[in-house]
């Protein structure tokens, strides 16, 4: 678990890869629920399915010739020494092991928290308490639930966000009152319900009383005021018409909207509107759902100390130092 602690003096053009945040489907979403026509928000929901990387095991005991080329100690880090094993960690199977990502929650945290970190200036959790199936190993497990409590602030109250990573394990019906895809984000008040999608570019509510979503054209989000700004969509070539109904662009266009905003702040011309001060600190709610799950009991987080409290044994994974231990290939 990384330490991001000092996020430091932002320059304009510093940016994350919160790619989602770049679209007009995202931006309109914060504008719906800063506007309050969703009522008092109190539930956010994330769910994600489980990956091929390494679920609910622990490294295996045998090793393997290092590659010609790959500064195995180096790639380390900080983790404790192990021996290299092929097709455990490279190419992308690292994302599934504690000592070098995070699993689905570390990893996808960063899209599917925002909209509503962002939008509902959570701040940092008080409470996360984490259930799962195969936990106690090196690797995330295969099922797991992740409840982070956020405490009120100004006119809003305690908001609670779960996520969800595993095969179809997804929000219960009372919450998303019918199917939902195998990736996603609702954001529940008292009025509504926001439908974001997983990178949250999607703007699709479901009003009180309502039978099923609508896009961003209904009458009632059309009239509320655009308070975000917007990049410049011709050269996009999206089109306004999908756009206003809340339908996500293609993910190439996700993409390209984020580096083509990047290359404007680069310019001059704007700002970032993922910059390290903000995408460091949602990647942090995340890690410490992760803590939760490899501490296996409820953490109460003191955000000022950057503490689990009572719980000394947390520290080795929320500041790791340097594995003093040197692998020695045979």
């Amino acid at each position: 678990m990384s330490r991001v602690g000092e996020v430091g003096k932002e320059s304009p053009q510093a940016e994350t890869g919160n790619q989602g945040c770049s679209t007009e489907g995202f931006r309109r979403s914060f504008e719906v629920i800063q506007s309050g026509l969703l009522g008092n928000i109190t539930e956010v929901h994330v769910w994600h399915p489980g990956h091929a990387w390494p679920n609910g095991v622990d490294r295996p005991a045998t090793s393997d010739p290092i590659p010609e080329g790959l500064d195995w100690e180096f790639w380390l880090g900080k983790a404790p020494a192990r021996p290299y094993n092929n097709e455990i960690y490279h190419p992308g199977k690292w994302r599934g092991w504690y000592d070098f990502g995070g699993g689905s929650m570390a990893d996808f945290c960063c899209h599917g928290f925002q909209l509503a970190y962002r939008a509902l200036e959570l701040d940092a959790p008080t409470r996360i308490e984490a259930t799962g199936d195969d936990l106690g190993h090196e690797s995330f497990p295969t099922r797991c639930t992740a409840t982070f409590e956020f405490p009120a602030k100004g006119k809003r109250g305690p908001v609670k966000l779960v996520f969800y990573s595993g095969d179809k394990h997804v929000p219960p019906e009372q919450v998303s009152q019918g199917p939902v895809g195998s990736t996603g984000c609702l954001i529940v008040g008292s009025e509504g319900t926001l439908s974001a999608g997983l990178w949250n570019t999607d703007c699709n509510i479901r009003l009180k009383g309502a039978s099923g979503f609508q896009g961003a054209n209904q009458p009632e989000i059309a009239k509320i005021p655009k308070t975000q700004p917007r990049i410049d969509t011709e050269v996009l070539k999206w089109d306004p018409k999908r756009a206003a109904k809340g339908e996500r662009p293609r993910w190439s266009q996700v993409n390209n909207s984020h580096m083509f905003e990047w290359a404007l702040a680069c310019a001059g011309d704007a700002k970032s509107y993922s910059p390290f001060e903000i995408g460091a600190r949602i990647t942090e709610v995340g890690m410490l759902g992760v803590l939760a799950l490899r501490m296996q009991k409820p953490i109460v987080w003191d955000a000022e100390k950057r503490q689990a409290v009572g719980m000394p044994e947390a520290d080795a994974i929320i500041d790791p130092k340097p594995s003093t231990d040197k692998y020695l290939p045979r």
